[in-house]
């Protein structure tokens, strides 16, 4: 049995080792030769050699997001060796509580202007959430889950659907209505059914933790679980939907249809690049008992590669009316 001890330490080693490195210094393929800049030219005029130094340019990303995660698991260990801790204030309640406490600091340090220029959400898809899908997804390997399957589903694709819709047409019947007072801009029907889509995804972190200390039942435990993975999947489908709509200045029928078959092709587009990427790590495994330091450098890439053409499937899936009417 491989460990996620084992798959988190490949990750580590396959982002900040070999992904980042290799896209943060394009190299220059000119022949033409360049002139050298000021600060170089003094360089080289400078005799002497420099010993030691810092260049923190140059690993900057990297150390970001090295110093990031290592952050979250000492505070996770630490909350679990504090009993005293761990006993009065919920895991859920500390992560807001200590992600409330770095942006302070952050903000009145001046640094919060510098953040978009080296951790932009684009990379915390990229890096951070795909170890995070696959830990949750080792979590889900139970025969409860296996079995109330259809249930799940229909409450993460069907209940979220509805709770997108619902929730945005009654934020903008109180809005037109004058429930909320004043305004400080219009809002149209379709910007507030992307924020609703942003916010009907479900994360019941410390209801979890509660039912795991009480032990309750285990389909309730993982129709609660299960539920509030796979609807995260759906509410970023609807986001995007959303947003395609809002760059539209009108709206007509057909656009309507072709967000109902984006949203149908993305989710099982998705599910198949996984099934596909499932069957590919199962296949590969059977020939690595001779070689077992390979099995969690197999499951990690074949699930890496599933989440990346997922992604990509989910970015360019763009209007194309002509190719339905």
């Amino acid at each position: 049995m491989v460990s996620l001890q084992s798959i988190v330490a490949i990750f580590s080693i396959y982002v900040f080792d070999v992904i980042l490195p290799c896209g943060s210094a394009p190299t220059n393929y000119s022949t033409t030769p360049t002139t050298p800049t000021p600060d170089v030219a003094d360089n080289k005029s400078d005799e002497g050699i420099q010993v030691a130094g810092l260049d923190f340019k140059t690993v900057k990303s990297p150390l970001v997001y090295t110093v990031v995660v290592l952050l979250a698991g000492l505070s996770k260990i630490l909350y679990h060796y504090a009993n005293v801790l761990s006993a009065k204030v919920p895991e859920s309640c500390m992560l807001i509580i200590l992600g409330t406490i770095f942006g302070a600091i952050i903000h009145f340090s001046g640094e919060a202007d510098h953040l978009p220029l080296f951790f932009e959400p684009h990379a915390f898809f990229l890096f951070l959430l795909p170890p995070i899908i696959l830990e949750a997804a080792y979590s889900l390997h139970d025969p409860t889950f296996a079995e109330n399957f259809g249930s799940v589903l229909l409450f993460a694709v069907v209940g979220t659907v509805l709770a997108c819709f619902m929730l945005g047409l009654t934020l903008y019947g109180l809005a037109i209505s004058g429930a909320m007072g004043v305004l400080p801009m219009p809002m149209s029907l379709v910007q507030i059914l992307v924020f609703s889509s942003l916010i009907v995804a479900v994360d019941p972190v410390a209801v979890l933790a509660v039912f795991s200390e009480v032990g309750v039942n285990h389909v309730l435990y993982f129709l609660l679980f299960g539920e509030s993975l796979l609807n995260d999947g759906v509410t970023v489908v609807l986001y995007k939907v959303m947003q395609n709509y809002n760059t539209m200045q009108n709206i007509h029928p057909e656009h309507i249809v072709l967000g109902v078959v984006k949203f149908i092709v993305v989710c099982l587009g998705g599910f198949i690049l996984g099934v596909l990427a499932g069957a590919g790590t199962a296949i590969l495994t059977r020939f690595t008992s001779k070689v077992k330091v390979l099995q969690p450098l197999v499951i990690y890439t074949m699930a890496y590669i599933g989440f990346l053409l997922y992604y990509n499937h989910l970015l360019y899936t763009r209007w194309h009316i002509s190719a339905f009417f």
